[in-house]
């Protein structure tokens, strides 16, 4: 009898193990049916998984097509929202993100990188445009166990004046009494001018403009931040930071 117990046991063991290994894949595995993630201020996280997911062949602009992914979906509500995975399971092989648009066969990438580099990379997107969001790693073998995350998308505002539109007005004076303060962070790029889109255009900028006073102002910058590049002049009356 307690020989028949053990082999019972046994088996009943063994069918478990395996029912894990060929266990079904995530519900979005398959970029057809992606999990809809909605963008807020602040981050609302869903739980997602990469346990017994399968590879996405079948599209040029897919990064380690042979790796395993689940796939997921969103509609822009800012230009560069903030994209976070955290919380990867131990068996999640680096863990990395994939942003695409268009059509499945002839997707263009947005952005492609490990999940640490999505929380500062701006995606310069379209608002009102429908993205997927593809969680993957380049391991050709998906784990069994412990592959769980959590996933959020958060809105961050642009700068008051990241379009030409709404540029700041600055005045010019004998001394520099009084610095305006200003920012890029979260500032997408411009384009629609044959200058600016020569011009470091892929990158974030905001806009001023003042009257000159003076044929050779000087124009003096403190306090610069390590993401800002340059200054350039749009115009004789506006300046691009």
């Amino acid at each position: 009898m307690k020989w028949s117990l053990r082999m019972a046991l046994s088996l009943v063991t063994t069918l478990l193990v395996n029912l894990a290994v060929l266990g079904q894949a995530p519900v979005n595995d398959l970029y057809t049916s992606p999990t809809i993630l909605t963008p807020g201020v602040t981050c609302t996280n869903v739980a997602g998984t990469v346990v017994n997911a399968t590879a996405t062949p079948g599209d040029p602009a897919i990064n380690a097509a042979t790796g395993y992914d689940v796939w997921y979906q969103f509609t822009a509500t800012s230009v560069n929202p903030v994209i976070n995975v955290s919380s990867p399971g131990a068996n999640f092989t680096a863990p990395r993100i994939q942003v695409l648009s268009g059509t499945f066969g002839s997707m263009a990438n947005k952005f492609n990188g490990p999940i640490a580099t999505a929380l500062t990379t701006p995606l310069s997107l379209v608002v009102g445009t429908t993205y997927y969001l593809r969680v993957y790693s380049a391991s050709t073998t998906a784990p069994t166990t412990l592959g769980d995350f959590n996933i959020c998308i958060t809105d961050v505002n642009a700068p008051a004046n990241d379009a030409f539109a709404n540029v700041v007005t600055l005045t010019s004076g004998p001394t520099c009494v009084t610095p305006v303060s200003g920012t890029i962070a979260n500032a997408s790029p411009s384009a629609g001018d044959a200058q600016v889109t020569g011009c470091n255009s892929v990158t974030g900028d905001v806009w001023y403009t003042f009257t000159a006073q003076s044929v050779n102002p000087v124009i003096s910058m403190t306090n610069i931040g390590t993401s800002i590049t340059g200054l350039y002049f749009g115009s004789v009356t506006s300046v691009r930071w």
